[in-house]
């Protein structure tokens, strides 16, 4: 015991001994776990113990405190706990970007973007063979070649749909193996939390115990987000995600439990509760299977399923070669395999097809305010030429005319039998428009503005048209030049021209005989009414489409040198677009239909308002300004004009999700719905609600033809990509690819395609549309087009890649500084221990070294004390 006796000192000294023994081991063990993950360096804490009071001779009376040695109070783990959380944090993040990085990177080897066997390389491939039937309709190889590319095309895709699905299903069974990873750590936790309590009982340090526990934290951060809290009795309560999984030794164990109805998808619990984890490789692993993967697989989807139905749809309404094969789809139907019963509705086809009617009206663009048409005066001057293909009028309009003298003048003219220009109400202003009389339509006939100035004037559209002009002047030199008549053959028909002849009577002798050809009429015009012709104007007719480029004329006699013809442009009625007043066959007697006529009808979807204009909208201005509306449908019209309405992105790509509504006789003329035999344009009608069951849906929209898919699988995309394939007829018979378009026929005038007629092997826009539909934005809600839409994906999915490996780069950086941070706080230190072992050596020597001093001083007590004298 240590007291201030000479065996005190010797009490002291051993104290000293054994306080820097124990510090020793404390540097050899560092030393011997300098390579140990996970440790942590100690350090001994050495203190005085405590001194004794006692009183000496100098001082009797106050009582001195005296030192008795030192020892090992206890052996210090140095540890910096907020760089512990910070690490883990950190290493979750990294692990979580890692994960995200590799599988990015996999992805994008499997598009393979760019290269030759990517889904881009080889849609182009299929559109460039089509540019060479286009080329060479009658070729069969390049119809060979059509096919072939599409067969590549649909291999590809449904191979990387294929690998995608597999790469989901082996990441869902790495958060099987994951989970069992967790709970044995969970374990090992709980077990090192046991021993932990009981070193503690027994007033023992644990500082190994707690390292491992704190390794095992560190591993266990790189799986997920974890927090915890100290116990006092030395324990942890550990959290991971948003649930407790650890209380002291207590283990709620995670769980992998498939989702019903999944096909062995896992969902992750802890206890009786769904876990979410925000971070680390469970993260990552769960967003890549349940997001990002199945954001590709549906885009994948996306484009097979508009490619299909968009291709299909054009490829049916066509002909082959022969003129002998219709109707065959392009690539196999899409069709529901598990909802056959209750299946999505991609898509509806109006059943009626509006085409080759006619054109009845053609109504001005301009709004006039006054009522009256004789008090405007527009100041025109010109010459219209107005032909049926039969019999040719000119009309002069000169610039003291006001309109309503311009109004008469067409219609009591000889061409007033067959077309009228009036002016009607229109809104609230008024408006011109030229009419069929007596049951004409305008479809072939010809209105042409030779001073390109009054049409446009009047408000009305036009087309530029090529003819052969021959001027007074021109005449004037053919009579200096010849002094006997001349005889010519040109467009079919023999004309002499006498040089002795007035430029008048040669004039209209060349018109007279012209008009009689069978391609070509003629027609003279008077442009400043001074009863003199200024020029002749040769027309193309309808049967050769009003192009005088597909006429022969047939000159050999030089006939168009002599008269120094020339082909000029003039402005042409641009009456080939049929508005809606035409095709929906709107009667102005009619109270409603008039009403419609002024005022136009609203189409409203999913709660936006589409204005139409029947007078000025052709189907094509419906299809633009619903698309333009963003309304969630995508509309679209066939070759021969049948109306398409699809299912976006946004809306689950189920027309059933939608809420439609409109004139009740639109839906009927456009073939959604059935006639009732009412023209019911006062009525509003719902064409679809989100709320009507699959049986009530078909019941209402019982005549489109519906394009029904599978509803969507949250854990498997939409699945449309596994029945990507050409059609098998045309695998085996390439050569019936469709091409011809055919002529569509409307025998009664209603507009609705009675029969379509094959028009022969050179008429290609059924593979022209196709090859145009690249370019047509029905894709991502009706924004992008098939070839924007790959390089959307391409983009995308780089974008994200190298987003990824970015911030897998910073994260390692941060984990590297945090890291080398917390090693310099718990490190072991080489040098630092070398030098500690010398100082606690040096002190263990002294001890020693005290120890034999007082040794000495006994022995001098012992052996020399009480001998004086001997």
């Amino acid at each position: 015991m240590p007291d201030i006796s000479i065996f005190g000192t010797l009490n002291t000294g051993i104290l000293g001994i054994y306080t820097h023994k124990l510090a020793m081991s404390v540097v050899a063990h560092n030393i011997a776990n300098t390579n140990t993950p996970g440790f942590s360096r100690q350090r001994p804490v050495i203190v005085a113990t405590p001194p004794i009071p006692t009183s000496t001779l100098t001082q009797p009376s106050i009582p001195m405190q005296v030192g008795t040695g030192s020892m090992v109070r206890s052996i210090e783990r140095i540890r910096d706990s907020f760089l512990d959380t910070q690490y883990r944090q950190v290493n979750a993040k990294n692990s979580y970007w890692d994960k995200i990085a590799s599988n990015m990177h996999f992805v994008e080897q499997l598009f393979n973007e760019p290269g030759d066997s990517g889904i881009r390389y080889l849609y182009d491939s299929f559109w460039n063979s089509l540019q060479e039937v286009i080329n060479d309709p009658t070729n069969v190889a390049s119809k060979k070649e059509v096919v072939a590319r599409a067969n590549e095309l649909t291999q590809n895709i449904v191979d990387l749909y294929d690998r995608l699905q597999q790469l989901r299903v082996d990441i869902n069974n790495e958060i099987k193996q994951k989970v069992e990873r967790i709970n044995s750590i969970l374990e090992r936790i709980a077990d090192v939390n046991v021993k932990i309590r009981t070193s503690l009982v027994m007033k023992s340090q644990p500082n190994d115990l707690i390292d491992e526990r704190d390794r095992l934290l560190d591993e266990l951060s790189q799986y997920a987000n974890i927090s915890y809290r100290d116990r006092d009795d030395g324990q942890i309560d550990l959290r991971i995600g948003d649930k407790i999984a650890l209380s002291g030794s207590e283990i709620n164990y995670m769980r992998a439990i498939e989702r019903p109805f999944s096909r062995g998808i896992y969902e992750l619990f802890i206890g009786n509760g769904g876990v979410v984890i925000s971070d680390g490789e469970m993260k990552a692993l769960i967003q890549l299977r349940d997001e990002t993967i199945p954001k590709y697989m549906q885009r994948i989807d996306e484009f097979v399923l508009n490619l299909t139905d968009k291709i299909n749809l054009i490829h049916q309404e066509g002909f082959d070669s022969k003129g002998s094969v219709t109707g065959i789809p392009f690539f196999e139907q899409l069709t529901p395999i598990s909802d056959v019963d209750d299946p999505r509705i991609f898509r509806i086809l109006g059943s009626t097809m509006l085409s080759g009617g006619k054109i009845n009206y053609v109504t001005g663009g301009k709004d006039f305010n006054d009522p009256n048409p004789s008090n405007i005066s527009l100041g025109l001057s010109g010459d219209l030429i107005l032909f049926d293909g039969n019999n040719i009028s000119e009309v002069s309009v000169n610039t003291s005319d006001d309109l309503q003298a311009i109004i008469d003048n067409i219609n009591t003219s000889a061409a007033g039998s067959w077309v009228n220009l009036d002016y009607q109400p229109y809104g609230s202003a008024n408006r011109l428009y030229f009419k069929g009389v007596n049951g004409n339509s305008l479809n072939d006939k010809l209105i042409l503005d030779l001073g390109n100035s009054v049409l446009r004037n009047l408000g009305f559209d036009y087309v530029d048209l090529q003819v052969v002009r021959i001027d007074r002047n021109s005449i004037e030199d053919f009579k200096n030049k010849f002094s006997t008549p001349q005889s010519y053959n040109v467009y079919g028909v023999n004309i002499t021209l006498d040089p002795s002849d007035d430029a008048n009577t040669i004039m209209n002798n060349i018109a007279g005989a012209i008009s009689g050809a069978s391609d070509v009429t003629a027609q003279t015009v008077d442009l400043d009414s001074d009863g003199n012709t200024d020029y002749i104007y040769i027309i193309p007719k309808s049967n050769v489409d009003y192009d005088i480029r597909n006429v022969d004329p047939e000159d050999e006699n030089g006939f168009l040198v002599d008269v120094k013809a020339e082909i000029t442009t003039v402005a042409a009625l641009k009456n080939d677009t049929p508005t809606l007043d035409n095709v929906l066959g709107l009667d102005e007697t009619d109270a409603t239909e008039k009403n419609i006529i002024d005022n136009g009808f609203d189409i409203v979807i999913n709660s936006t308002t589409i204005h139409i204009n029947p007078v000025t909208d052709t189907l094509e201005d419906v299809v633009k300004k619903i698309n333009e509306a963003e309304t969630g449908v995508i509309a679209d019209l066939t070759p021969h004009n049948s109306l398409v309405f699809r299912a976006g992105r946004d809306y689950n790509f189920d027309m059933r999700n939608m809420n439609i509504s409109g004139p009740r006789e639109f839906w009927e003329k456009v073939g959604f719905i059935s006639d009732d035999g009412m023209r019911d344009w006062s009525i509003n009608y719902d064409l679809i609600d989100r709320s009507w069951d699959y049986n009530t849906f078909k019941s209402n929209v019982d005549l489109a033809k519906r394009l029904e898919i599978d509803k969507n699988e949250a854990d498997y995309g939409l699945g449309i990509a596994y029945q990507f394939a050409v059609s098998s007829t045309l695998r085996y018979k390439p050569e019936i690819l469709a091409v011809d378009s055919g002529e569509a026929i409307d025998s009664d005038g209603d507009w609705r395609v009675d029969r379509i007629l094959p028009t022969g092997p050179s008429n290609v826009e059924i593979i022209q549309y196709m090859a145009d539909s690249k370019f047509q934005s029905i894709l991502s809600n009706g924004t992008e087009s098939f070839s924007v839409f790959l390089g959307s994906i391409v983009a995308e999915l780089g974008v994200e890649g190298e987003t990824a490996l970015k911030m897998k780069s910073n994260n390692e950086l941060l984990k590297f500084q945090v890291d080398n941070e917390r090693e310099r706080v718990k490190g072991v230190s080489l040098d630092e221990e070398m030098s500690n072992m010398i100082k606690y050596q040096q002190a263990f020597n002294a001890s020693a070294r005290v120890i034999t001093a007082v040794d000495e001083m006994i022995q001098r007590v012992i052996d020399r004390l009480g001998i004086v004298g001997r």
